[in-house]
């Protein structure tokens, strides 16, 4: 492939550093979060600023939502509001969605509602955009930062991933499962205990199985959820902080930091015969070798290959490049140049084109 790098857009960066970064519906647009709170949309062809908006707080990170809205987290103790732009009216006041402190992801939802986790108030709730009127909500006994639409039992339910701790140490985490459409909100709900301290998690894409790191044991777990729930576990190399499933569903994968590797987990199920009792035997892994410390990831649609920004685990990250895995076993096809404190990454929605904001030298990288 041929790439494109180290395209600067405009001068907006002399004083400010871009945290985080999504692509617009269309693939033309790149909307970006900086450390001035703010969030801007350029052209990705041009590279021109084309909207700005300020916002409560610095959008560590960012979603883009229904393929409209553009969700602004920062997920700290004395944050309780998600600030959420509509791109169809930039000089709109941005909704704040009121979820409590320490915020997490934000999903959508099939009816055109959303869904907030929070770390420090234990609260999973779910508003109504644009109006951010909150439909329902439930206190968990656990800190949920992850939430996901699965499929269990033959119908969608809502899985919130969450961990306890005690004397600031990981003490034990647990899923959640329980019907989004009941009433009250999580009325009847299944909870699994899962490891100690989850990571960033993903999900198959028939919805049935949730593949997360667990960062305090080194490994990663497989929890199936279609029907009666099954773990399998593999280990991984040092510090996961993120997983996905490549190819298929055929490949899991976890970015180590500590290890400065990336994990494959082979996801096929076991031969028959091969469980003993409740145990299945544990996930096949390959290692891969990274050119530096993981510090996010974004997968391609089509779910072949993955970008990895190296720029490191410090808060304002001075590592630089990217690392691009695909392929059948995936493996680390290329390491590309970027600009320095490779901070975050994203793909367009068509796959054509990746992005990676660096922080430290204010620029974005696009990868064609």
């Amino acid at each position: 492939r041929d790439f494109c790098l180290s395209r600067g857009l405009g001068d907006v960066y002399k004083r400010q550093h871009p945290l985080d970064l999504v692509f617009s519906k269309d693939g033309r647009g790149l909307y970006v979060s900086a450390d001035d709170a703010t969030v801007r949309e350029y052209t990705v062809a041009s590279g021109e600023a084309v909207h700005k908006a300020s916002v409560p707080a610095k959008g560590d990170r960012i979603a883009l939502l229904f393929g409209r809205y553009i969700a602004v987290i920062r997920p700290e103790a004395r944050v309780a509001r998600v600030p959420v732009l509509d791109t169809a009216h930039w000089d709109y006041d941005p909704v704040l969605l009121e979820v409590g402190a320490g915020p997490g992801e934000v999903i959508e939802m099939p009816d055109g509602t959303v869904v907030v986790g929070t770390t420090i108030a234990h609260r999973v709730a779910r508003f109504a955009l644009p109006s951010g009127k909150l439909v329902a909500d439930i206190r968990l006994p656990q800190a949920t930062g992850q939430a996901f639409l699965v499929r269990s039992g033959g119908r969608p339910m809502l899985a919130a991933l969450g961990s306890l701790t005690h004397a600031g140490r990981p003490a034990g985490a647990w899923l959640d499962l329980f019907d989004p459409a009941e009433a009250p909100f999580g009325a009847t709900r299944r909870s699994v205990a899962v490891g100690r301290d989850p990571r960033s998690g993903a999900v198959t894409s028939d919805g049935g199985r949730i593949f997360f790191p667990d960062f305090a044991s080194n490994t990663a777990l497989l929890v199936d959820v279609r029907n009666q729930t099954a773990i399998r576990q593999a280990d991984v190399g040092q510090g996961p902080i993120a997983s996905f499933v490549l190819a298929g569903d055929r490949y899991g994968l976890t970015l180590n930091a500590s290890s400065g590797s990336a994990t494959v987990v082979d996801l096929s199920p076991p031969p028959a015969g091969a469980a003993k009792g409740d145990k299945s035997p544990p996930l096949p892994t390959t290692t891969l070798s990274l050119a530096g410390e993981p510090r996010d990831g974004a997968l391609s649609p089509d779910r072949s290959t993955l970008f990895v920004a190296l720029g490191g685990g410090d808060a304002a990250p001075r590592g630089q490049g990217v690392a691009v895995i695909g392929g059948d076993p995936p493996a680390v096809v290329a390491t590309l140049p970027t600009g320095v404190g490779a901070i975050s990454v994203a793909v367009s929605p068509d796959g054509a084109r990746a992005a990676v904001a660096n922080y430290f030298s204010k620029t974005i990288t696009i990868l064609e």
